[in-house]
């Protein structure tokens, strides 16, 4: 189906998601032979140049960053700037386009996305709050508010919009680019460094999740979840002895009872799967068991004590 415009738009989608921008731009240029009457190819047009408006802003102002520029440098400069204004107002108006053919609110956030990149802060607002109004539940209003209001320098107001955005999120990427934009902003939230090492844990992003278990650990000592959770990654690391290293650091810090036995079923969990399941366990597992009976039996749990057993 070599002619399929339905498919080579979807292609477009893709090669924009991959960084091959030019590639994308290529396939607009053959859809518009096949079928310029496309609804959607205005859109796709709009995505484009909003890529290439990125990717101008971005080289843009790593240039102007630059203390000192040579003559070339200048040069480039200039051209991003152009490119810069040229790719925005291509891109609004194709979304605008796009709205009047009565494209949704995912235009609107597009729309308000291009404003942004382009440092037009009024714009872009306006078209998020107008979002807001409209869809209350959108996390991707309530991101690029909090993004307007980082650039205008108010990070409370940021860390507002970011965290209500992540508290209404469902998009395992957008959470994650969330939780770690709001800890990065606010290294003090234990709640969401939390959040953004289970995000991880789900991802089977270990090593991430232990860096933000250890960050939890440090904000939280008496927090047995962030033990239990940083030894869940060393198992599936098969780095057992780190695991079992964290767990009995929890059991030293934790006063609770309850809190006690969940990090020694931690340590049969970890021992277990570190011998085998199905083996016997070391005198580390069986420890464990006993010390977890002994709470249970003080408990008034008697049964699960004796299961322990």
């Amino acid at each position: 189906r070599p002619n399929d415009a339905g498919v080579m738009l979807k292609l477009v989608g893709v090669d924009l998601a991959m960084d091959q921008v030019d590639q994308a731009g290529e396939l607009i240029a053959a859809i518009r032979q096949v079928d310029p009457g496309n609804a959607k190819l205005t859109i796709a047009e709009g995505d484009v140049a909003y890529a290439r408006l990125t990717r101008a802003v971005r080289e843009r102002d790593t240039l102007a960053n630059r203390t000192s520029r040579s003559e070339a440098e200048e040069k480039a400069l200039t051209i991003f700037k152009q490119q810069a204004v040229d790719y925005y107002a291509t891109t609004v108006a194709r979304y605008e386009d796009g709205l009047k053919s009565g494209g949704g609110l995912d235009l609107d956030i597009k729309l308000g996305n291009a404003h942004l990149a382009m440092g037009k802060l009024a714009d872009a607002e306006r078209e998020y709050h107008s979002v807001i109004v409209r869809s209350p539940y959108r996390a991707d209003a309530y991101e690029g508010m909090g993004n307007v209001y980082l650039a205008k320098g108010q990070t409370t107001d940021a860390l507002t919009q970011l965290r209500t955005a992540l508290s209404r999120s469902f998009d395992t990427q957008q959470r994650e680019r969330l939780a770690a934009k709001i800890v990065s902003l606010d290294p003090t939230d234990a709640d969401t460094v939390s959040r953004l090492a289970r995000i991880y844990a789900e991802q089977y992003k270990w090593s991430a999740a232990v860096r933000e278990y250890a960050k939890l650990i440090e904000l939280k000592p008496t927090m047995e979840d962030a033990y239990l959770g940083i030894a869940e990654a060393y198992r599936w690391r098969t780095e057992y002895y780190s695991a079992l290293d964290y767990l009995k650091r929890g059991l030293a810090r934790v006063d609770r009872d309850a809190a006690k036995v969940k990090l020694y079923d931690g340590i049969v969990t970890t021992v277990q799967t570190s011998v085998g399941q199905g083996k016997p366990l070391t005198s580390v597992g069986l420890d464990a068991l006993v010390e977890s009976a002994k709470i249970q039996l003080a408990r008034g749990n008697a049964s699960d004590a004796l299961a322990r057993l």
